[in-house]
């Protein structure tokens, strides 16, 4: 997302990428913050992911739990936005 021109491209792309990502039995979701994209500035992306323990190999743990991670990267200082 970093690399996209646009704050909506970088959403975009962001987007893209948890949807083709093996998350069809996690119950995933993403958010996207764009509110620094600029020259210097940051993109930030957010997963969460809900996980049932038994999936993990625990058989004999009931339940689920929400596992969740953020990732920041900077925007180039010298890339083009238009």
């Amino acid at each position: 997302a970093s690399i996209e021109r646009s704050a909506g491209e970088a959403d975009a792309a962001a987007r893209r990428s948890l949807a083709t990502a093996d998350t069809a039995n996690a119950q995933c979701s993403g958010g996207v913050d764009v509110g620094g994209f600029g020259r210097g500035g940051t993109v930030t992306a957010t997963v969460r992911c809900r996980v049932e323990l038994s999936d993990l190999g625990l058989v004999f743990l009931p339940g689920a739990t929400t596992v969740s991670a953020s990732s920041t990267a900077p925007v180039d200082t010298w890339r083009g936005t238009r």
